[in-house]
Protein backbone atom coordinates (compact mmCIF):
# COMPACT_ATOMS: atom_id res chain seq x y z
CA UNK A 1 0.00 0.00 0.00
CA UNK A 2 1.70 3.34 -0.99
CA UNK A 3 1.70 5.94 1.74
CA UNK A 4 -0.97 8.97 1.50
CA UNK A 5 -0.01 12.01 -0.66
CA UNK A 6 0.41 14.78 0.91
CA UNK A 7 0.84 17.34 -1.57
CA UNK A 8 0.82 17.23 -4.93
CA UNK A 9 1.22 19.52 -8.08
CA UNK A 10 -0.28 19.75 -11.73
CA UNK A 11 1.04 21.32 -14.74
CA UNK A 12 3.29 24.19 -12.46
CA UNK A 13 4.71 26.97 -14.88
CA UNK A 14 6.81 29.57 -13.73
CA UNK A 15 8.28 32.25 -15.84
CA UNK A 16 10.87 34.78 -14.50
CA UNK A 17 11.64 37.46 -17.25
CA UNK A 18 13.66 35.65 -20.07
CA UNK A 19 13.09 32.56 -18.38
CA UNK A 20 10.81 29.74 -17.88
CA UNK A 21 12.15 28.42 -14.78
CA UNK A 22 9.23 25.52 -13.91
CA UNK A 23 7.34 24.16 -16.99
CA UNK A 24 4.21 22.02 -16.52
CA UNK A 25 5.93 20.20 -13.19
CA UNK A 26 3.70 17.68 -11.65
CA UNK A 27 5.30 16.12 -9.06
CA UNK A 28 3.96 14.48 -5.40
CA UNK A 29 4.98 14.14 -1.94
CA UNK A 30 3.98 11.64 0.06
CA UNK A 31 3.58 11.51 3.93
CA UNK A 32 6.26 8.99 5.53
CA UNK A 33 8.99 9.25 3.32
CA UNK A 34 11.79 11.40 2.34
CA UNK A 35 11.73 12.76 -1.50
CA UNK A 36 14.78 13.98 -2.97
CA UNK A 37 14.51 16.76 -5.16
CA UNK A 38 17.68 17.19 -7.33
CA UNK A 39 19.02 18.62 -10.53
CA UNK A 40 21.92 20.58 -11.78
CA UNK A 41 21.94 24.74 -10.85
CA UNK A 42 19.19 26.22 -12.51
CA UNK A 43 17.14 23.48 -13.41
CA UNK A 44 14.09 24.50 -11.34
CA UNK A 45 14.35 22.80 -7.29
CA UNK A 46 14.60 26.28 -5.86
CA UNK A 47 12.00 27.36 -7.64
CA UNK A 48 9.80 24.76 -7.50
CA UNK A 49 9.45 24.88 -3.44
CA UNK A 50 9.63 28.29 -3.50
CA UNK A 51 6.04 27.58 -4.78
CA UNK A 52 4.99 24.58 -2.56
CA UNK A 53 5.87 27.23 0.40
CA UNK A 54 4.23 30.74 -0.63
CA UNK A 55 7.57 32.20 -1.14
CA UNK A 56 6.74 32.68 -4.74
CA UNK A 57 3.55 32.66 -6.42
CA UNK A 58 2.96 30.59 -9.72
CA UNK A 59 1.49 31.23 -13.82
CA UNK A 60 0.10 28.17 -14.51
CA UNK A 61 -0.82 24.90 -12.62
CA UNK A 62 -2.62 23.61 -9.63
CA UNK A 63 -1.24 22.11 -6.06
CA UNK A 64 -3.35 20.29 -3.85
CA UNK A 65 -3.51 19.12 -0.26
CA UNK A 66 -4.49 15.86 0.26
CA UNK A 67 -6.12 15.92 -2.49
CA UNK A 68 -7.64 19.33 -2.28
CA UNK A 69 -7.09 22.27 -4.17
CA UNK A 70 -5.38 24.99 -2.18
CA UNK A 71 -4.12 28.30 -2.32
CA UNK A 72 -2.22 30.25 -0.21
CA UNK A 73 -0.99 34.40 -0.72
CA UNK A 74 2.51 33.62 1.16
CA UNK A 75 4.69 31.56 3.15
CA UNK A 76 3.12 32.83 6.20
CA UNK A 77 0.22 31.55 5.44
CA UNK A 78 1.71 28.40 4.03
CA UNK A 79 3.18 27.85 7.64
CA UNK A 80 -0.31 28.78 9.93
CA UNK A 81 -2.72 26.67 7.58
CA UNK A 82 -0.69 23.75 6.27
CA UNK A 83 2.24 23.69 8.65
CA UNK A 84 4.57 24.11 5.40
CA UNK A 85 7.85 25.11 6.04
CA UNK A 86 11.12 25.44 3.98
CA UNK A 87 14.94 25.90 4.93
CA UNK A 88 16.52 27.70 2.52
CA UNK A 89 19.39 27.70 0.74
CA UNK A 90 19.97 31.02 1.65
CA UNK A 91 20.31 32.53 4.94
CA UNK A 92 16.74 34.13 6.48
CA UNK A 93 18.32 35.26 9.52
CA UNK A 94 18.55 38.60 10.27
CA UNK A 95 21.47 39.84 11.27
CA UNK A 96 21.54 42.16 14.25
CA UNK A 97 19.11 40.19 15.63
CA UNK A 98 20.50 37.60 18.24
CA UNK A 99 19.45 33.49 17.63
CA UNK A 100 16.93 33.61 20.25
CA UNK A 101 15.10 36.64 18.68
CA UNK A 102 15.29 35.10 15.38
CA UNK A 103 14.32 31.62 16.34
CA UNK A 104 11.17 33.14 17.91
CA UNK A 105 10.57 35.27 15.91
CA UNK A 106 6.75 35.93 14.86
CA UNK A 107 5.77 34.20 17.52
CA UNK A 108 6.79 35.99 20.47
CA UNK A 109 3.05 36.70 21.98
CA UNK A 110 3.87 32.90 23.00
CA UNK A 111 6.36 34.36 26.27
CA UNK A 112 3.96 37.68 27.38
CA UNK A 113 3.92 38.31 30.84
CA UNK A 114 2.43 41.08 31.95
CA UNK A 115 2.92 43.18 28.99
CA UNK A 116 6.13 42.48 28.10
CA UNK A 117 8.55 39.76 26.13
CA UNK A 118 10.12 37.75 28.70
CA UNK A 119 13.49 37.29 27.40
CA UNK A 120 14.57 34.43 30.04
CA UNK A 121 11.79 32.13 29.06
CA UNK A 122 12.89 32.32 25.74
CA UNK A 123 15.93 31.80 26.28
CA UNK A 124 14.94 28.93 28.62
CA UNK A 125 12.96 27.26 26.01
CA UNK A 126 15.35 27.43 23.33
CA UNK A 127 18.18 26.02 25.12
CA UNK A 128 16.05 22.97 26.16
CA UNK A 129 15.05 22.63 22.69
CA UNK A 130 18.32 22.50 21.06
CA UNK A 131 19.52 20.69 24.04
CA UNK A 132 17.13 17.51 22.73
CA UNK A 133 18.33 18.30 19.48
CA UNK A 134 22.24 17.90 20.71
CA UNK A 135 22.62 21.18 19.50
CA UNK A 136 23.14 22.60 23.00
CA UNK A 137 26.82 24.06 22.15
CA UNK A 138 25.73 27.50 20.49
CA UNK A 139 25.69 30.91 21.98
CA UNK A 140 22.03 31.88 21.38
CA UNK A 141 22.76 35.26 22.63
CA UNK A 142 24.74 35.87 19.46
CA UNK A 143 23.89 38.21 17.14
CA UNK A 144 23.03 36.10 14.26
CA UNK A 145 25.85 38.07 11.75
CA UNK A 146 28.32 35.95 14.08
CA UNK A 147 27.40 32.70 13.60
CA UNK A 148 29.42 30.71 11.78
CA UNK A 149 27.15 29.14 8.46
CA UNK A 150 27.09 25.90 10.03
CA UNK A 151 25.32 27.26 12.92
CA UNK A 152 23.27 29.74 11.08
CA UNK A 153 21.43 26.47 8.90
CA UNK A 154 21.71 24.27 11.98
CA UNK A 155 19.50 27.36 13.87
CA UNK A 156 17.29 27.38 11.11
CA UNK A 157 16.64 23.81 10.70
CA UNK A 158 16.41 23.44 14.61
CA UNK A 159 13.78 26.72 13.91
CA UNK A 160 11.53 24.49 11.09
CA UNK A 161 11.57 21.70 13.50
CA UNK A 162 10.25 23.88 16.03
CA UNK A 163 6.66 24.29 14.25
CA UNK A 164 5.89 20.31 13.84
CA UNK A 165 5.65 20.89 10.00
CA UNK A 166 3.54 18.46 8.07
CA UNK A 167 5.73 19.13 5.17
CA UNK A 168 9.08 19.47 5.89
CA UNK A 169 11.78 21.26 3.36
CA UNK A 170 15.53 21.38 3.34
CA UNK A 171 17.03 23.05 0.26
CA UNK A 172 20.52 22.34 0.53
CA UNK A 173 20.97 22.61 4.26
CA UNK A 174 23.55 20.22 4.94
CA UNK A 175 26.14 21.90 1.92
CA UNK A 176 27.74 23.75 4.66
CA UNK A 177 27.68 21.01 7.75
CA UNK A 178 30.05 18.53 8.67
CA UNK A 179 29.71 14.54 8.40
CA UNK A 180 28.98 14.46 12.45
CA UNK A 181 26.22 17.16 11.61
CA UNK A 182 24.87 15.89 8.45
CA UNK A 183 24.18 12.34 10.55
CA UNK A 184 22.29 14.02 13.09
CA UNK A 185 20.08 15.81 10.47
CA UNK A 186 19.32 12.49 9.11
CA UNK A 187 18.26 10.91 12.51
CA UNK A 188 15.94 13.18 12.67
CA UNK A 189 14.82 13.16 9.33
CA UNK A 190 14.07 9.82 9.57
CA UNK A 191 12.62 9.99 12.93
CA UNK A 192 9.92 12.41 11.23
CA UNK A 193 9.33 9.98 8.69
CA UNK A 194 8.42 6.94 10.83
CA UNK A 195 5.91 9.82 12.21
CA UNK A 196 3.89 10.34 9.30
CA UNK A 197 5.65 13.56 8.13
CA UNK A 198 6.31 14.22 4.62
CA UNK A 199 9.88 15.39 3.55
CA UNK A 200 11.46 17.30 0.69
CA UNK A 201 15.46 17.31 0.67
CA UNK A 202 17.64 18.94 -1.74
CA UNK A 203 20.90 18.48 -2.17
CA UNK A 204 24.54 18.51 -4.82
CA UNK A 205 25.75 16.04 -2.58
CA UNK A 206 24.74 13.07 -4.41
CA UNK A 207 25.77 10.47 -1.66
CA UNK A 208 23.24 12.10 0.69
CA UNK A 209 21.11 11.96 -1.89
CA UNK A 210 21.72 8.19 -1.77
CA UNK A 211 21.90 7.74 1.45
CA UNK A 212 18.66 9.25 2.94
CA UNK A 213 15.61 8.80 -0.25
CA UNK A 214 12.86 7.26 -0.58
CA UNK A 215 12.12 8.27 -3.95
CA UNK A 216 14.16 10.56 -6.15
CA UNK A 217 12.31 13.06 -8.18
CA UNK A 218 15.00 14.41 -11.42
CA UNK A 219 14.37 17.88 -13.09
CA UNK A 220 16.15 19.57 -15.81
CA UNK A 221 15.63 22.44 -17.64
CA UNK A 222 12.47 23.18 -15.99
CA UNK A 223 10.69 19.78 -16.04
CA UNK A 224 10.45 16.53 -14.61
CA UNK A 225 13.37 14.15 -16.36
CA UNK A 226 12.45 11.07 -13.85
CA UNK A 227 11.73 9.36 -11.00
CA UNK A 228 13.16 7.21 -9.43
CA UNK A 229 11.74 4.53 -6.18
CA UNK A 230 13.74 2.13 -3.93
CA UNK A 231 16.14 -0.23 -5.99
CA UNK A 232 16.14 1.82 -8.59
CA UNK A 233 17.86 5.16 -7.02
CA UNK A 234 21.26 4.41 -7.79
CA UNK A 235 23.97 7.25 -8.94
CA UNK A 236 24.42 6.47 -11.94
CA UNK A 237 20.51 6.31 -12.57
CA UNK A 238 20.31 9.81 -10.83
CA UNK A 239 23.30 11.40 -12.86
CA UNK A 240 22.33 10.84 -15.97
CA UNK A 241 18.37 11.82 -15.66
CA UNK A 242 19.78 14.97 -14.15
CA UNK A 243 22.24 15.60 -17.20
CA UNK A 244 20.38 14.31 -20.23
CA UNK A 245 23.52 11.57 -20.93
CA UNK A 246 25.44 8.84 -18.84
CA UNK A 247 28.55 9.81 -16.58
CA UNK A 248 30.38 7.27 -14.98
CA UNK A 249 31.69 7.81 -11.35
CA UNK A 250 35.56 7.46 -12.92
CA UNK A 251 35.00 10.23 -15.47
CA UNK A 252 34.36 12.67 -12.61
CA UNK A 253 37.58 13.64 -12.24
CA UNK A 254 40.70 14.34 -14.55
CA UNK A 255 43.72 12.26 -14.44
CA UNK A 256 46.12 12.75 -11.83
CA UNK A 257 49.44 14.32 -12.76
CA UNK A 258 52.00 11.73 -13.63
CA UNK A 259 55.55 13.87 -13.27
CA UNK A 260 55.38 16.07 -10.07
CA UNK A 261 58.75 16.62 -8.94
CA UNK A 262 58.87 16.86 -5.39
CA UNK A 263 62.05 18.90 -5.04
CA UNK A 264 60.25 21.53 -7.21
CA UNK A 265 58.18 23.24 -4.00
CA UNK A 266 55.94 26.35 -4.93
CA UNK A 267 55.40 27.29 -1.10
CA UNK A 268 56.76 26.00 2.13
CA UNK A 269 54.72 26.43 5.42
CA UNK A 270 57.65 25.75 8.03
CA UNK A 271 55.89 25.48 12.06
CA UNK A 272 52.63 27.78 11.61
CA UNK A 273 51.38 28.02 14.30
CA UNK A 274 48.23 30.14 16.14
CA UNK A 275 44.58 29.05 16.28
CA UNK A 276 44.93 25.64 17.44
CA UNK A 277 47.83 25.11 14.54
CA UNK A 278 50.53 23.64 14.70
CA UNK A 279 51.78 22.35 10.57
CA UNK A 280 54.58 22.21 8.12
CA UNK A 281 54.08 21.14 4.57
CA UNK A 282 55.08 21.96 0.82
CA UNK A 283 53.03 22.56 -2.42
CA UNK A 284 55.10 21.23 -5.34
CA UNK A 285 54.61 22.52 -8.84
CA UNK A 286 51.56 20.75 -11.04
CA UNK A 287 50.03 19.27 -7.94
CA UNK A 288 46.81 19.93 -6.38
CA UNK A 289 47.14 19.08 -2.71
CA UNK A 290 44.07 18.82 -0.68
CA UNK A 291 43.85 19.81 2.69
CA UNK A 292 40.64 16.81 4.76
CA UNK A 293 40.00 15.89 7.70
CA UNK A 294 36.91 15.57 10.11
CA UNK A 295 34.95 19.15 10.94
CA UNK A 296 36.64 21.34 13.20
CA UNK A 297 40.32 19.97 12.71
CA UNK A 298 41.32 23.27 11.35
CA UNK A 299 41.67 22.89 7.83
CA UNK A 300 40.14 26.36 7.26
CA UNK A 301 42.49 27.99 9.95
CA UNK A 302 45.72 26.80 7.93
CA UNK A 303 44.37 28.39 4.67
CA UNK A 304 43.07 31.44 6.32
CA UNK A 305 46.32 31.52 8.13
CA UNK A 306 48.45 31.59 4.81
CA UNK A 307 46.04 33.99 3.53
CA UNK A 308 46.70 36.94 6.33
CA UNK A 309 42.71 36.65 7.61
CA UNK A 310 44.16 34.92 10.78
CA UNK A 311 46.81 35.86 12.96
CA UNK A 312 49.73 33.69 13.38
CA UNK A 313 51.38 33.27 16.34
CA UNK A 314 54.67 31.50 14.42
CA UNK A 315 56.04 29.82 11.58
CA UNK A 316 57.62 30.88 8.18
CA UNK A 317 56.17 30.74 4.62
CA UNK A 318 58.33 30.63 1.78
CA UNK A 319 56.88 31.24 -2.02
CA UNK A 320 59.59 30.13 -4.75
CA UNK A 321 61.96 30.25 -2.07
CA UNK A 322 61.64 33.36 -0.92
CA UNK A 323 60.38 34.17 2.34
CA UNK A 324 57.18 36.28 2.90
CA UNK A 325 56.18 38.58 5.32
CA UNK A 326 52.18 38.09 5.46
CA UNK A 327 50.35 39.93 7.85
CA UNK A 328 46.88 40.53 5.78
CA UNK A 329 45.13 39.36 3.07
CA UNK A 330 46.58 42.84 0.73
CA UNK A 331 49.90 41.22 1.67
CA UNK A 332 49.44 37.83 0.60
CA UNK A 333 47.71 39.25 -2.77
CA UNK A 334 50.45 41.54 -3.31
CA UNK A 335 52.78 38.09 -3.82
CA UNK A 336 50.04 36.36 -6.14
CA UNK A 337 48.63 34.32 -2.81
CA UNK A 338 45.06 33.86 -3.79
CA UNK A 339 41.85 32.45 -1.13
CA UNK A 340 38.31 32.14 -2.15
CA UNK A 341 36.48 31.23 1.09
CA UNK A 342 33.78 28.43 1.03
CA UNK A 343 31.01 31.17 2.22
CA UNK A 344 30.89 32.80 -1.55
CA UNK A 345 27.89 35.29 -0.71
CA UNK A 346 28.88 36.83 2.29
CA UNK A 347 33.07 36.51 1.91
CA UNK A 348 33.67 36.97 -1.76
CA UNK A 349 30.75 38.47 -3.75
CA UNK A 350 29.44 41.79 -4.17
CA UNK A 351 26.25 40.77 -4.08
CA UNK A 352 24.05 43.64 -5.44
CA UNK A 353 26.61 44.31 -8.30
CA UNK A 354 26.80 42.66 -12.12
CA UNK A 355 28.70 39.64 -13.08
CA UNK A 356 31.19 42.25 -14.91
CA UNK A 357 31.73 44.81 -11.75
CA UNK A 358 32.12 40.93 -9.85
CA UNK A 359 34.69 40.29 -12.23
CA UNK A 360 36.64 44.23 -12.22
CA UNK A 361 37.19 44.40 -8.94
CA UNK A 362 40.87 43.04 -8.70
CA UNK A 363 41.13 43.91 -12.52
CA UNK A 364 40.55 47.66 -12.74
CA UNK A 365 44.31 48.56 -12.96
CA UNK A 366 44.64 47.11 -16.24
CA UNK A 367 41.60 49.22 -17.11
CA UNK A 368 42.65 52.84 -16.31
CA UNK A 369 44.69 55.65 -17.62
CA UNK A 370 45.19 58.40 -15.32
CA UNK A 371 42.64 57.34 -12.88
CA UNK A 372 39.88 56.79 -15.48
CA UNK A 373 38.01 53.89 -15.90
CA UNK A 374 38.44 52.54 -19.79
CA UNK A 375 35.12 50.91 -20.37
CA UNK A 376 35.76 49.73 -23.30
CA UNK A 377 39.02 48.16 -22.19
CA UNK A 378 37.42 46.43 -19.21
CA UNK A 379 34.35 44.76 -21.26
CA UNK A 380 37.19 43.13 -22.88
CA UNK A 381 38.70 41.55 -20.03
CA UNK A 382 35.73 40.92 -18.71
CA UNK A 383 34.56 38.79 -21.88
CA UNK A 384 37.73 37.05 -22.08
CA UNK A 385 37.21 35.63 -17.85
CA UNK A 386 34.04 34.91 -19.40
CA UNK A 387 35.16 33.17 -22.34
CA UNK A 388 37.97 31.15 -20.92
CA UNK A 389 36.19 29.66 -18.05
CA UNK A 390 32.70 29.11 -19.97
CA UNK A 391 30.70 31.32 -17.65
CA UNK A 392 26.95 31.33 -18.37
CA UNK A 393 25.19 34.58 -17.77
CA UNK A 394 22.79 36.41 -19.68
CA UNK A 395 24.69 39.62 -20.22
CA UNK A 396 27.84 41.35 -18.70
CA UNK A 397 25.37 43.68 -16.70
CA UNK A 398 23.27 40.82 -15.26
CA UNK A 399 23.36 41.26 -11.15
CA UNK A 400 25.45 38.25 -9.96
CA UNK A 401 22.93 36.90 -8.10
CA UNK A 402 20.55 35.58 -10.96
CA UNK A 403 23.47 33.42 -11.83
CA UNK A 404 23.94 29.75 -10.78
CA UNK A 405 26.30 28.65 -7.90
CA UNK A 406 28.58 27.34 -10.25
CA UNK A 407 28.80 29.86 -12.60
CA UNK A 408 29.48 32.57 -9.30
CA UNK A 409 32.13 30.52 -8.49
CA UNK A 410 33.71 30.44 -11.70
CA UNK A 411 33.44 34.70 -12.04
CA UNK A 412 35.46 34.50 -8.69
CA UNK A 413 37.93 32.38 -9.93
CA UNK A 414 38.34 34.15 -13.54
CA UNK A 415 38.39 37.65 -11.71
CA UNK A 416 41.78 36.64 -10.09
CA UNK A 417 43.54 34.46 -13.72
CA UNK A 418 44.68 37.92 -15.21
CA UNK A 419 46.29 38.97 -11.76
CA UNK A 420 49.02 36.61 -12.22
CA UNK A 421 48.40 34.62 -9.09
CA UNK A 422 51.03 32.16 -7.79
CA UNK A 423 49.00 30.09 -5.45
CA UNK A 424 45.19 29.41 -4.91
CA UNK A 425 43.99 28.41 -1.59
CA UNK A 426 40.46 27.21 -1.93
CA UNK A 427 38.14 26.16 0.69
CA UNK A 428 35.48 23.65 -0.36
CA UNK A 429 35.42 25.11 -3.97
CA UNK A 430 32.14 23.08 -5.18
CA UNK A 431 29.61 23.28 -2.21
CA UNK A 432 26.34 23.83 -3.56
CA UNK A 433 27.40 23.37 -6.97
CA UNK A 434 25.59 20.70 -9.59
CA UNK A 435 27.64 17.75 -10.35
CA UNK A 436 27.96 18.49 -14.02
CA UNK A 437 29.70 22.01 -12.98
CA UNK A 438 31.37 20.40 -10.27
CA UNK A 439 32.97 18.82 -12.98
CA UNK A 440 33.99 21.51 -14.77
CA UNK A 441 35.64 23.42 -11.47
CA UNK A 442 37.45 20.28 -10.74
CA UNK A 443 38.70 20.46 -14.17
CA UNK A 444 39.45 24.50 -14.06
CA UNK A 445 41.64 22.99 -10.54
CA UNK A 446 43.62 21.11 -12.64
CA UNK A 447 44.62 23.38 -15.32
CA UNK A 448 45.53 25.41 -13.03
CA UNK A 449 47.78 23.11 -11.49
CA UNK A 450 49.16 22.27 -14.95
CA UNK A 451 49.95 25.85 -15.59
CA UNK A 452 52.46 25.49 -12.67
CA UNK A 453 49.98 27.52 -10.76
CA UNK A 454 49.42 26.01 -6.79
CA UNK A 455 46.78 24.36 -5.52
CA UNK A 456 45.79 24.16 -2.18
CA UNK A 457 42.57 23.02 -2.02
CA UNK A 458 40.07 22.43 1.73
CA UNK A 459 37.98 19.07 0.94
CA UNK A 460 34.88 17.92 3.50
CA UNK A 461 33.28 15.80 0.50
CA UNK A 462 34.95 12.11 1.10
CA UNK A 463 34.40 11.61 -3.15
CA UNK A 464 36.12 14.67 -3.62
CA UNK A 465 38.86 13.81 -1.44
CA UNK A 466 38.94 10.33 -2.95
CA UNK A 467 39.22 11.57 -6.40
CA UNK A 468 40.77 14.69 -6.75
CA UNK A 469 43.72 15.90 -5.27
CA UNK A 470 47.17 13.98 -6.19
CA UNK A 471 48.42 14.61 -2.35
CA UNK A 472 46.05 14.86 0.73
CA UNK A 473 47.31 15.71 4.31
CA UNK A 474 44.76 14.22 6.74
CA UNK A 475 44.32 16.85 9.96
CA UNK A 476 43.41 16.39 13.34
CA UNK A 477 43.15 18.51 16.38
CA UNK A 478 45.58 21.06 13.96
CA UNK A 479 48.01 18.64 13.23
CA UNK A 480 48.78 16.56 10.34
CA UNK A 481 48.77 12.88 11.16
CA UNK A 482 48.73 11.33 7.53
CA UNK A 483 50.17 11.81 4.18
CA UNK A 484 48.64 10.09 0.86
CA UNK A 485 50.10 9.89 -1.90
CA UNK A 486 48.53 8.82 -5.71
CA UNK A 487 47.53 5.64 -5.32
CA UNK A 488 47.15 5.74 -1.80
CA UNK A 489 44.54 7.83 -1.69
CA UNK A 490 41.34 5.53 -1.38
CA UNK A 491 38.32 5.86 0.84
CA UNK A 492 39.60 2.82 3.14
CA UNK A 493 42.51 4.84 3.85
CA UNK A 494 41.38 8.41 4.21
CA UNK A 495 38.70 7.05 6.66
CA UNK A 496 41.13 5.00 8.59
CA UNK A 497 43.11 8.62 8.67
CA UNK A 498 40.28 10.25 9.72
CA UNK A 499 39.43 8.78 13.03
CA UNK A 500 42.82 8.21 14.43
CA UNK A 501 44.09 4.68 12.38
CA UNK A 502 47.37 6.06 10.90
Amino acid sequence: MLPETYLATEGLTKVFPGVRALDNVSVSIRTGEITSLVGENGAGKSTLVKIICGVYGYDKGKIYIKGKEVKYKNSMEALLRYKIICVHQDSTLIPELSVVENFFLEVENKFYRKGLISYSAMKAELRKFLDDLNLNNIDVDLKAKYLKPHESKLIEFAKALYHDPNLLILDETTAPLSKHEVDLVFNRLRELKKSGKAIIFISHRIGEVLDVSDRVIVLREGRVAGVLEGNDIERDRVIKLMIGREVKFSDYFPPRATNIDPDKKILVVKNLRGNGINVSFDLRKGEILALAGLGGQGMSEVLRMIYGILPKEDGDIYLNGKKLDIRNPRDALRHGIIYISENRELEELFTNLTVKDNIAVPLLDRCCKRNIILRKKLNEVVRNVIQELAIKTPSLDSIIMQLSGGNRQKVIIGRYLFKEPKVFLFENPTAGIDIKTKMEIYRILRDLADRGIGVIVYLSELPEVVGLPDRVLVMHSGRIIKELVGSEITEENVLKAYFGAT
